[in-house]
Parts: C-alpha cells; sequence; structure tokens
C-alpha cells in the first residue's frame, strides 16, 4: 500500500469523512460588507456611497453584484461579469443594472451591457452612458464603484 491509501484508509477507519475541495472561483467569493458608490445624472441625480453586503469572486471569470442599495432616493441594483480575469487592471465588463427613482419608476439596462471596468485588488468602477429605447426613451449616465468586502 502507498502512504496516500494508508492515510485515507486511517481516516476511513477512524470514521473522518473526506469533503470534497470547493472549486478555486468558489472558494475565492465572498458577499460581506462592502460598500458600493454612485454618481448617476440622468435618469435621476443621485451620488453618494452606501455600505451594504456586495457580492465578490475572482478566477477566470471575475463577478460582483449588489442586489439592492439606497442611495440618496435612487435604488440600485449591478452585476459585473468580466470573462478572462487576470488580476487588477482594465477588461471589457458585461454589466447589468437597474435603477428605482424614489417615485416608484424602474430604469433597467434591458439586457446587459457591454463596457469597459477598472478592477482593482478591493473592488472596481465603471462609467456608462445607455439609452433604453422600450417604452419611453430614457437614458442612463452615471458611474458605479464598489469595495468588495473582507
Amino acid at each position: 500500500m502507498n502512504r496516500t491509501s494508508l492515510s485515507v484508509t486511517a481516516l476511513l477507519a477512524a470514521g473522518l469523512a473526506l469533503a470534497p475541495m470547493a472549486s478555486p472561483a468558489a472558494m475565492a467569493a465572498t458577499t460581506s460588507p462592502g460598500a458600493i458608490g454612485i454618481s448617476i445624472t440622468s435618469p435621476v441625480v443621485a451620488s453618494g456611497m452606501k455600505t451594504v453586503p456586495v457580492t465578490c469572486s475572482t478566477g477566470a471569470l471575475y463577478k460582483a453584484s449588489v442586489s439592492k442599495a439606497t442611495v440618496k432616493g435612487a435604488t440600485v441594483s449591478v452585476a459585473v461579469s468580466i470573462a478572462g480575469y487576470k488580476g487588477p487592471g482594465s477588461y471589457p465588463a458585461t454589466v447589468t443594472l437597474t435603477v428605482k427613482e424614489a417615485n416608484g419608476t424602474v430604469i433597467p439596462l434591458p439586457r446587459q451591457v457591454k463596457t469597459p471596468a477598472a478592477i482593482t485588488s478591493t473592488g472596481g468602477s465603471f462609467t456608462a452612458t445607455y439609452t433604453a429605447t422600450q417604452g419611453k426613451k430614457r437614458t442612463f449616465a452615471g458611474s458605479v464603484r464598489w469595495t468588495c468586502g473582507s
């Protein structure tokens, strides 16, 4: 018997189970208090920072998301995805963003939008201008930055 099988056999004989290893991407995922900052100039004017749970994961696919953050009357939900992530730098990102005005009007980017994003070791940011053409024509213009939780 080789040394590895003896160790596994000894663990099993002692009644200890072996837990499967998580994938590197799963091990890097965190959801904890972070922060989101927004600076929106259209369709509403809102800017500020808010401490909220921020989900971030790294690996070959970078992901960051905030399910809901209300800053100065605007409620924002955002998800950022970057394929081919290799560490901090600038990347083309796929962004899904929804802004809900204080009066309840929801302004979604109706599909994922491609925009450049700057990723740091602690979070990232992007600036986008997008005009939604379905229903009432509305333009989103602004920037979003986030800090991943620790």
